[in-house]
């Protein structure tokens, strides 16, 4: 195919001999011109951006600072600007003062997309990204507040920055103050997405920091202070996503946790998982905390309370987050042990479960709120505190917790000495009983928890003991306490705390007594089997007690597993004296049932007899004991015993007397014959306050028993006096 000339397009005019174009000129210069620029900028732009980035740090820094660039490269056809070995030094003056000093070395930072139009007319500079590789950050002196208070986009030289992506990779920085304060992280990563760092920026209520989005990762952190040290295996962060998660992390204090209390509050924590979920991030400039879940996996968790009670929770946050508001809290399958405490509780498998909370001064006085939150589930398995510490221990195999159904529930209970008795009653210094107590359920319902946690105010609708096993044992060569007894009703006014609990409850219980008497090595046995009963309206809250009916107690047990007994006790709880009238019987029983107890004591034996019923009524108080017993039985007799070291004429006369007492004083039938009137016996015993309660009333049946058996009244006094007190006071530690 030939091209040929239109005949509309003339011929290109010839240009005279001698005379050539000058285009090729004007495209040289040019070429050259670019040539030349491109050169200056290859070896001058460089070199002179690199004095210029140097200079400016130290001119700005009042020479406090001095920058060191090991490489600066440009491109301004792919807009770049590549930075290697990076170094920024505080000077010694710096270093030396206690001011905050910045040591930064970084292998690279590397600027793309740079929007240089926009640069040069100072207006936000969009950048395609920013990365710094393998910064090391050091830190040293105290942390002050920023010289200047402007937000980081009003200090910049042009309107703003808007960078695409902008990254950290493996970070690592390091502050430290002193060797007790310090902040490490072995490795690090920051990535934000669409950063706009400008004034529109700043207000856009969709963004975090500027950004649209954050992600933090860090790894191997350790700190020090507040006489603690931390080590974090890992972090994670996504302000999309609204969720942090630590891995590995752990406390310990510099004193290790022991009962000991010091001014500080001393926390071992070990943690292997802890996640947050839907925390807001941009409010937390704000001051303002608020996220869905924050739930910790497994935690193990010791601390001894300080010896001051730190502030309220609220307060604390107070200077962080004034708001601070978490829709759930969980714990799952952790363990605590508190010190510090005298009941030094711990528990195991502990799983907790709170919602709606917020923390301020209102939600603590909030009466809808327990301990900041709308409700609690707790449950637990294996769990003790200490009573009466260090010589008991309460302990319990699972515990559950609900303040929605205001109930609380133990399952299999134990209360066990820590010690043997002899120990107990040696490091008591008197007499100390030795209780064992199991129970396979306590359920207590209707609690108040808001008033429990807000001013330790107990009030429950009822308590059950499902049954429940006691063992008592004592050992009577040992002086008595000689302070008052705390187990008696006018003791209960006395308590710390206010308590109001309408019915306790037992059911199915047993009782068994083991006594060692001063007069012999054997001893005696006391059994109360099938106990069930109910006591109404306990309290010792006045203004409770003057509304509510008087506080009694029913019961029904048998005794020594023969007799079947019934009894009822009022209570009159804002009686200073701890007046109180105790009303019962005893069903038919052989009198033999009661040579367990009176054998051991070496007071006598019943060879024969037997109960057809006993009824009793007494009032006591803290002077006394009066009443009366009905006792019909038939066919008694009985024998006077000796000491177990009684030997000649003293064990004849005891013999003597054993036979005269069994033949004219003791009353064999009553009534004496049938037809008769029953003889009523008086109830008469004086009180020795350093008593419980329950002695007073073993006082009471032992006095009248005996004045219905025929005994003189003076004698059944005297005796039923002497009943719960030793025959010889021994120094402790002389026992054997």
């Amino acid at each position: 195919m030939s091209l040929s000339v239109p005949a509309t397009v003339a011929p290109s005019p010839k240009l005279p001999a001698g005379r050539r174009p000058r285009w090729p000129w004007w495209v040289g210069g040019f070429l050259v011109l670019l040539a030349g620029l491109a050169l200056a900028v290859h070896f001058l732009l460089d070199p002179w951006l690199r004095r210029q980035a140097e200079q400016q740090v130290a001119r700005r820094t009042h020479g406090h600072y001095q920058l060191q660039l090991g490489e600066l490269h440009t491109s301004l056809w792919r807009r770049t600007l590549t930075l290697h070995h990076i170094r920024l030094r505080p000077s010694r003056q710096l270093v030396a003062s206690d001011s905050l000093a910045v040591q930064l070395a970084a292998a690279r930072l590397r600027v793309a997309g740079i929007g240089l139009w926009d640069l040069v007319r100072r207006r936000i500079v969009p950048i395609d990204s920013i990365v710094l590789q393998a910064p090391h950050l050091r830190l040293t002196g105290h942390l002050l507040p920023a010289p200047d208070p402007r937000p980081l986009h009003q200090r910049l030289p042009l309107d703003g920055l808007r960078i695409a992506h902008l990254g950290v990779q493996d970070a690592r920085a390091a502050y430290r103050r002193t060797r007790q304060d310090s902040v490490a992280v072995g490795q690090a990563r920051v990535t934000g997405q669409d950063v706009l760092l400008s004034a529109a920026g700043a207000l856009d209520t969709q963004r975090v920091a500027y950004a649209a989005a954050w992600q933090l990762q860090a790894a191997q952190a350790r700190a020090a202070g507040l006489a603690h040290r931390l080590r974090l295996g890992r972090l994670t962060f996504s302000t999309r996503t609204g969720q942090l998660r630590l891995d590995s992390l752990g406390v310990q204090p510099l004193v290790p946790v022991s009962a000991r209390r010091t001014p500080g509050v001393r926390v071992s924590l070990v943690l292997p998982t802890g996640t947050l979920t839907g925390l807001r991030a941009r409010p937390l400039s704000q001051g303002i905390f608020r996220a869905d879940t924050l739930r910790l996996h497994r935690p193990t968790l010791a601390l001894t309370l300080p010896a001051v009670p730190p502030p309220p929770v609220y307060e604390v946050l107070a200077g962080v987050f004034p708001r601070f508001q978490l829709s759930a809290f969980a714990v799952d399958g952790g363990q605590v042990r508190i010190a510090g405490l005298e009941r030094a509780p711990q528990a195991r498998q502990v799983r907790i479960l709170g919602q709606q909370l917020r923390i301020d001064k209102a939600a603590a006085a909030d009466p809808d709120r327990i301990l900041y939150a709308r409700s609690w589930e707790v449950r637990t398995g294996p769990g003790s505190v200490l009573f009466d510490a260090p010589f008991y221990r309460l302990s319990y195999q699972q515990l559950a917790l609900s303040t929605v159904a205001r109930s609380l529930k133990l399952s299999t209970l134990f209360l066990t000495p820590t010690m043997p008795l002899r120990e107990l009653s040696q490091r008591k210094r008197h007499q100390m009983s030795h209780i064992r107590v199991w129970t396979p359920q306590l359920q207590a319902t209707g609690i108040d928890w808001g008033r429990l946690t807000r001013n330790g105010y107990w009030r429950a609708r009822e308590l059950t003991l499902t049954r429940p096993v006691m063992r008592v044992a004592g050992d009577g060569r040992y002086p008595l306490n000689p302070k008052r007894s705390v187990v008696t009703p006018e003791q209960l006014r006395r308590l710390p705390g206010r308590f109001d609990l309408r019915r306790l409850r037992i059911t199915g219980g047993n009782i068994w007594f083991a006594y060692r008497s001063p007069r012999s090595p054997q001893l005696g046995h006391v059994s109360i089997t099938g106990l069930t009963g109910t006591f109404d309206n306990i309290s010792n809250d006045p203004a409770r007690v003057r509304v509510a009916p008087v506080a009694e107690a029913r019961a029904s047990a048998w005794f020594q597993q023969r007799s079947f007994v019934r009894a009822t006790i009022r209570v009159p709880l804002l009686r200073a004296d701890g007046r109180h009238t105790v009303t019962g019987s005893f069903g038919r029983a052989p009198f033999s049932i009661l040579n367990p107890i009176t054998v051991p004591g070496r007071s006598a034996r019943f060879r024969s007899g037997t109960v057809e019923q006993v009824r009793f009524a007494f009032t006591a108080d803290q002077q006394g004991v009066e009443g009366k017993m009905w006792a019909r039985y038939s066919d008694l007799h009985l024998k006077l015993l000796t000491e177990h070291r009684d030997r000649g004429l003293k064990k004849v006369l005891v013999k003597a007397k054993s036979k005269l007492v069994d033949g004219l004083l003791i009353r064999n039938n009553n009534p004496r014959r049938p037809g008769q009137e029953l003889k009523v016996g008086t109830i008469q015993s004086s009180r020795d306050r350093r008593l419980s309660v329950f002695a007073i009333w073993q006082q009471a049946l032992i006095s009248g028993m005996l004045h219905s058996l025929g005994v003189p009244l003076k004698i059944a006094r005297q005796t039923s006096e002497t009943s719960s007190a030793p025959a010889t006071m021994p120094a402790p530690g002389t026992v054997r």
